[in-house]
């Protein structure tokens, strides 16, 4: 079995300014794991453990989900925090809401319900994590912190071409990722 998720990457340049940001929060001393830089994406869709065989199917199901999607132009704006800024238990960097990402999240859904993989409950809130908080250490100053900042950071534009299926390995210094395929957007599927 292969615990796995459908994401968008970042360039560089976006990862070195959320690194920035994330840095920012670290310095305040919260009790919270902090996501390596170079780890992080956008997820469409985490798909939990699949059967190796399962694979090509998948990405047979990403290809007609990307089929007419153009190249998406992002921008990773904002911070702020799940459930909420009160009682925050993940703190995230925005990615403003295109339609094209809404569309293109609803058919990777869509696609994979097809597959067994039972679709979202909830409203897609397309976001980067840059803390996972464990305790309330601290927790007064990244409420200051997102009351000042949280429409003032920005960590930049950037084109998103691909998605990818990603296999992660949870280790003990952290998760590791592996691309298994990736699906051009605006390719269609093979007749």
């Amino acid at each position: 079995m292969i615990r796995s998720f459908v994401a968008l990457t970042l360039p560089d340049e976006i990862k070195r300014n959320l690194a920035t940001i994330s840095q920012k929060l670290s310095r305040m001393g919260l009790d919270g794991s902090f996501p390596k830089p170079d780890a992080m994406h956008l997820t469409l869709k985490f798909l939990g453990n699949i059967p190796e065989n399962q694979v090509e199917a998948i990405e047979e199901a990403l290809r007609r989900a990307s089929a007419r999607i153009p190249v998406l132009q992002l921008k990773c704006r904002g911070v702020g925090a799940f459930p909420n800024a009160d009682f925050p238990r993940v703190v995230w960097a925005g990615i403003e809401t295109v339609p094209e990402l809404s569309i293109l999240h609803r058919r990777v859904d869509e696609e994979l319900a097809t597959l067994g993989f039972p679709p979202e409950d909830r409203p897609f809130s397309p976001h980067l994590t840059l803390v996972r908080l464990k305790g309330r250490t601290n927790i007064r100053l990244l409420k200051e912190y997102l009351k000042d900042n949280a429409i003032r950071e920005e960590a930049g534009s950037f084109s998103a071409s691909e998605i990818h299926l990603f296999q992660s390995e949870l280790r003990p210094d952290g998760a590791r990722y592996t691309k298994l395929r990736s699906v051009g957007l605006g390719s269609l599927p093979e007749a």
